[in-house]
């Protein structure tokens, strides 16, 4: 058990590092034009990668009200019947890593208003 503990924190690191090696220049786009549904989460002024990490890291309880569909080209971002489609950066990728107790299930693209790792 111990060794299974030590192998998943030495991958998070590795996963940290390599995050942190991504170039912020290149094909990330911000998230403009802004939208209703940007302003009212309090996303406008962020760029798609940072939506995403701000969607992951949020406290509520999940499902959110705002759900965000990570796609490998794009963030589709909807709240009822409201939907935004914001493109990822062309030099990044967005990797998931949710380690499981008991069950998992099959996960096609991350959903940062039901999933949290």
């Amino acid at each position: 058990m111990k060794s299974a503990g030590r192998w998943i924190v030495a991958l998070l690191v590795g996963l940290v590092v390599l995050a942190g090696c991504g170039s912020p220049a290149g094909g990330d786009s911000s998230a403009s034009p802004s939208s209703d549904l940007l302003e009212r989460y309090g996303l406008a002024s962020l760029t798609t990668a940072e939506i995403v990490e701000k969607l992951d890291q949020s406290p509520e309880t999940r499902p959110t009200k705002l759900a965000g569909s990570v796609r490998p080209d794009q963030l589709l971002l909807s709240e009822g019947d409201e939907q935004l489609a914001l493109d990822m950066p062309d030099d990044q990728f967005y990797l998931s890593v949710a380690p499981y107790l008991t069950h998992t299930h099959d996960c096609f693209y991350h959903n940062t208003g039901s999933c949290q790792g």
